[in-house]
């Protein structure tokens, strides 16, 4: 307030201020005090208008400088904006967004193959294979005249084609927003993040029924593409080998695996065991439920979260070892056993064992696995 005369006492200023404050400066007009002429000898004449008009037009440069020359083109976070699909793509990416549709959601299942329950790390795929799983949810397959090979390491996973003169090595994904055709019509991008970072990608429209390619032709050294039934596939070529550290499906134009990191290991397990599931013992035998006695032997029901609702899959249920069983421990090998009836709606799977007339009218028994052993329940589906 360097407008005020040098004569006013500090409650002066007080008076003044606190009338400024409450809304009415107008009281302390220039060269007037509520209306009335004062002198400016007095204390209550100050130069109020300049004080406020000096104000208003530093409160006005400091607008103006905040504004933009134009905002043509520009994108407003503080009210509505009419968008193309365009410009809402290119805005996600300026602000490292993701490319929006499904906000950048990896439609694959363990595609950092970080999920691998089989615990297989290499090995070869004989020449005509239809189909191998090996890591959770991929398939791998064989076209070629000789073997093919696969290993995984240090999070990358190599595939080999070099040894065969024609076909090509495939890994398949089932993917149910492609069975169910709910992304027909859509735009989606498929990545592929190769061992040294570098990430190559497409984009297409879905059409139902129709192999799509979405990075490479079905002559290029590789090739992301979906096939005409539907499952997303990345196709080595003859002579060739790939070694690739993430794959990703996506809805919208434009590719966010460069920005993501590998999920979560729990949750992207919980994701593959709706397909496959091994339940193993360790090095001692492992109790894996309670029998119910009936007629013949024990039945158990197992909970599973092996739960695909897909009638043209059917499920299995092998095993590696043997099954036991007994009242305390499990101190007897059963001689016999049976997979039952599987419910994937219910989540669950019925083990039938049969070992000896004694189990008749017995207390339930303890079931398990010996030693090492496993058991695995699948409803992977096969490609087609």
């Amino acid at each position: 307030m360097a407008n005020f005369v040098s004569s006013l006492t500090g409650q002066q200023i007080n008076d003044v201020m606190t009338k400024i404050e409450q809304g009415v400066p107008e009281g302390y007009a220039v060269g007037e005090k509520n209306g009335v002429p004062v002198s400016s000898s007095s204390v209550y004449y100050h130069n109020n208008a300049t004080y406020y008009a000096t104000n208003a037009q530093a409160s006005a440069a400091r607008a103006e400088a905040a504004v933009p020359a134009s905002t043509a083109g520009a994108v407003f976070f503080d009210r509505s904006q009419s968008l193309t699909e365009s410009q809402k793509i290119q805005a996600r990416t300026n602000i490292g967004a993701g490319t929006g549709g499904g906000g950048g959601r990896n439609l694959v299942d363990n595609g950092w193959f970080s999920i691998n329950q089989r615990n297989l790390t290499s090995g070869s795929i004989a020449s005509s294979a239809t189909g191998t799983y090996i890591l959770d949810r991929w398939v791998f397959s064989n076209t070629g005249n000789t073997n093919t090979s696969y290993s995984l390491s240090q999070g990358t996973l190599t595939l080999n084609a070099s040894n065969i003169s024609t076909g090509s090595l495939y890994i398949s994904q089932y993917i149910p927003q492609l069975q169910d055709g709910s992304l027909t019509g859509r735009k989606i991008t498929g990545s592929v993040m190769f061992s040294n970072g570098t990430v190559q990608s497409g984009t297409i429209t879905k059409q139902a029924g129709t192999r799509q390619s979405l990075i490479g032709t079905n002559t290029s050294d590789f090739e992301l593409f979906i096939n005409a039934t539907e499952w997303f596939r990345f196709r080595v070529n003859v002579g060739k080998t790939a070694t690739i550290k993430a794959i990703k499906l996506e809805v919208g134009e434009s590719s966010s695996l460069d920005k993501d990191i590998s999920p979560n290991y729990i949750e992207e397990l919980e994701k593959c065991c709706y397909y496959f599931e091994r339940v193993k013992a360790a090095n001692s035998n492992l109790t894996i439920g309670i029998g119910v006695t009936d007629t013949t032997g024990q039945s158990l029901s197992l909970p599973l979260r092996v739960r695909i609702k897909n009638s043209s899959v059917s499920s299995t249920l092998s095993l590696n070892g043997t099954i036991r069983y007994g009242v305390d421990n499990l101190s007897t090998m059963a001689s016999n056993w049976t997979a039952g009836n599987y419910s994937a709606e219910m989540g669950y799977y019925q083990l039938q064992i049969y070992g000896s007339s004694a189990f008749v009218g017995q207390a339930p028994y303890r079931v398990g696995i010996s030693a090492n052993g496993y058991l695995d329940i699948s409803a992977e589906p096969m490609i087609s």
